[in-house]
Order: structure tokens, then sequence, then C-alpha cells
């Protein structure tokens, strides 16, 4: 399996006068814009975690894995069913 795993930036602007709001999807994306003094007075609204939930059985191995990539390569791998939740 060739799997990559990136974040893609997706600008929201939301007009108001005088005003205007830039939601990012990586801290990457977000430190270009503070760097460059585009984006000012920033601040963190929300962040995403991963979480996946399996059987106590571990038959994917999944809690051998430092990475969410690397445990998503695990069950991909292995014979286990996959439920993703979005």
């Amino acid at each position: 399996m060739n799997a990559r795993m990136d974040s893609i930036p997706i600008i929201v602007l939301h007009g108001i006068p005088r005003r205007s709001y830039t939601l990012l999807r990586t801290p990457a994306s977000e430190k270009k814009l503070v760097d460059n003094k585009t984006g000012i007075n920033y601040q963190l609204v929300m962040h995403n975690d991963f979480i996946l939930v399996g059987p106590a059985t571990d038959p994917a191995k999944v809690k051998a894995t430092k990475t969410t990539t690397d445990a998503l390569k695990a069950i991909y791998a292995s014979p286990s069913l996959c439920l993703p939740r979005g």
C-alpha cells in the first residue's frame, strides 16, 4: 500500500466590514501567514484529535505503532474491519 496523509489547507473568509477571519487546517499554513505579517491577532480556535477504537485483542497490532499513519497502515494490512466515521 502506498499511503500518504496530508492536510490540505482550506481558507474560509467571512467578510465583515473592516474585518475578515481566516481559518486554516494546518499549523504550517498558519505559521506562513503570521511570519509574513499577513495574519495579525493570531489565535488558536480549534484542533483535531485522531482516536482509534478497537477490540482489546488488537488484531491489527495498532498499539505497537507510533503514528496515526502507521496505525492506519497496520489496520489496512490486517484482515481487520475498519469503519471510519465521516
